[in-house]
Protein backbone atom coordinates (compact mmCIF):
# COMPACT_ATOMS: atom_id res chain seq x y z
CA UNK A 1 0.00 0.00 0.00
CA UNK A 2 1.45 3.21 -1.21
CA UNK A 3 2.22 5.91 1.89
CA UNK A 4 2.13 9.89 2.36
CA UNK A 5 5.79 10.07 0.76
CA UNK A 6 4.25 7.74 -2.63
CA UNK A 7 0.91 9.99 -2.62
CA UNK A 8 2.87 13.03 -2.71
CA UNK A 9 4.25 12.54 -5.99
CA UNK A 10 1.08 11.49 -7.63
CA UNK A 11 0.10 15.05 -6.06
CA UNK A 12 3.29 16.68 -7.37
CA UNK A 13 2.36 15.43 -10.79
CA UNK A 14 -1.27 16.48 -10.62
CA UNK A 15 0.33 20.08 -9.99
CA UNK A 16 -1.68 19.66 -6.26
CA UNK A 17 1.40 21.21 -4.81
CA UNK A 18 0.02 22.14 -1.17
CA UNK A 19 -0.74 19.16 -0.84
CA UNK A 20 2.53 17.47 -1.73
CA UNK A 21 3.47 19.61 1.38
CA UNK A 22 0.59 18.18 3.57
CA UNK A 23 1.43 14.79 2.64
CA UNK A 24 5.60 14.80 3.14
CA UNK A 25 4.91 15.83 6.19
CA UNK A 26 2.88 13.58 7.24
CA UNK A 27 5.29 10.99 6.14
CA UNK A 28 7.42 12.80 8.11
CA UNK A 29 5.72 12.07 10.99
CA UNK A 30 5.93 8.01 10.54
CA UNK A 31 9.60 8.40 9.56
CA UNK A 32 11.63 11.34 9.89
CA UNK A 33 14.16 10.53 8.38
CA UNK A 34 12.28 9.74 4.77
CA UNK A 35 14.75 11.75 2.27
CA UNK A 36 12.47 11.43 -0.60
CA UNK A 37 9.52 13.18 1.95
CA UNK A 38 12.04 15.74 2.47
CA UNK A 39 13.08 16.09 -1.28
CA UNK A 40 9.52 16.45 -2.46
CA UNK A 41 8.44 18.65 0.13
CA UNK A 42 11.54 21.26 -0.09
CA UNK A 43 10.59 20.79 -4.00
CA UNK A 44 6.55 22.06 -3.68
CA UNK A 45 7.83 24.74 -0.89
CA UNK A 46 10.44 26.10 -3.37
CA UNK A 47 7.57 26.63 -6.15
CA UNK A 48 5.35 27.98 -3.54
CA UNK A 49 8.49 30.26 -2.75
CA UNK A 50 8.49 29.36 0.62
CA UNK A 51 12.36 29.76 0.54
CA UNK A 52 13.72 29.55 3.90
CA UNK A 53 11.36 26.32 4.72
CA UNK A 54 12.24 24.92 1.16
CA UNK A 55 16.10 25.10 2.53
CA UNK A 56 15.59 23.33 5.74
CA UNK A 57 14.21 20.38 4.02
CA UNK A 58 16.90 20.55 1.57
CA UNK A 59 19.72 20.89 4.40
CA UNK A 60 18.16 18.03 5.90
CA UNK A 61 17.61 15.58 2.82
CA UNK A 62 21.41 16.22 2.70
CA UNK A 63 21.99 15.44 6.25
CA UNK A 64 20.64 11.54 5.03
CA UNK A 65 22.58 11.52 1.82
CA UNK A 66 25.19 14.18 1.78
CA UNK A 67 26.11 12.99 -1.69
CA UNK A 68 22.44 14.14 -3.08
CA UNK A 69 22.22 16.24 -5.75
CA UNK A 70 18.80 17.26 -6.00
CA UNK A 71 18.85 18.52 -2.52
CA UNK A 72 22.02 20.37 -2.76
CA UNK A 73 21.48 21.94 -6.06
CA UNK A 74 17.75 22.66 -4.87
CA UNK A 75 19.56 24.71 -1.87
CA UNK A 76 21.68 26.49 -4.14
CA UNK A 77 18.69 27.08 -5.80
CA UNK A 78 16.20 28.74 -2.71
CA UNK A 79 19.39 30.11 -1.45
CA UNK A 80 19.83 32.34 -5.15
CA UNK A 81 16.03 33.17 -4.82
CA UNK A 82 15.89 34.12 -1.51
CA UNK A 83 19.06 36.85 -1.85
CA UNK A 84 17.43 38.18 -4.74
CA UNK A 85 13.57 38.45 -3.14
CA UNK A 86 15.86 40.52 -0.54
CA UNK A 87 17.77 42.79 -2.91
CA UNK A 88 14.91 43.30 -4.69
CA UNK A 89 12.57 44.24 -1.65
CA UNK A 90 15.49 46.96 -0.46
Amino acid sequence: MPGPADRAECNRQLTEIKAVVTDCTAALEYAPRNLKAFLRRGLALEFLEKYDAAALDFKSAMGIDPSGGVASEGLRRVTAFRDLAASLAD
